[in-house]
């Protein structure tokens, strides 16, 4: 497909994209943005990071593994943007037709609707926020007189930080490079 955008994600040990997907740590947490990208992945959240450019993935493999002591090899997959998107509009119908549904009927069994909810909930894609886009750095990690959010706005550009929320499935990961 010409034209296809690309997204990339620098892998955990425990994840498999080609198969299972990529499922955010805690997927029905509350965090912003902004308290997402200020701690990154010392404090779990609802977002998975992915970077607009493989080159920042790559600088971000060269600071781990001169900060935090990284010898290991690394993977990273790369994600159709285009696909992500599509899924994201088709999760955000289908859960707006689900609860359509249980407004209009009375739910004989709330705890077994609110467990499928649920589990369909980590199966979906949220927002997808592009922080290389100025309005929506802007937006969510706005400048402030204090500087105390300029960290997160440097770490955002720094590594072209696009957000997922929850949950990107196996079939718009394209596939997995070592670094």
């Amino acid at each position: 497909m010409a034209g296809r955008t690309k997204l990339y994600r620098l892998l955990r040990d425990n994840e498999n994209p080609m198969e299972e997907g990529i499922k955010a740590k805690l997927p029905h947490e509350d965090k912003t943005p902004l308290q997402h990208i200020r701690h990154g992945s010392r404090q779990d959240s609802q977002w998975i990071s992915t970077s607009r450019h493989l080159s920042d993935i790559d600088e971000l493999i060269r600071f781990k593994r001169k900060h935090e002591g990284w010898s290991r090899q690394c993977r990273v997959v790369e994600i159709d943007e285009q696909k992500l998107k599509l899924y994201a509009e088709m999760s955000k119908d289908i859960m707006r037709q689900l609860v359509n549904i249980m407004k209009k009927k009375a739910v004989k069994k709330p705890r077994k609707m609110m467990k499928l909810l649920t589990q369909f909930l980590e199966q979906t894609t949220g927002k997808v926020l592009d922080f290389t886009d100025q309005t929506v750095l802007d937006r969510y990690i706005p400048s402030d007189s204090f500087g105390l959010n300029e960290k997160a706005r440097g770490y955002a550009r720094k590594y072209s930080e696009v957000l997922v929320e929850r949950f990107i499935p196996a079939d718009c990961c394209i596939r997995i490079c070592k670094r």
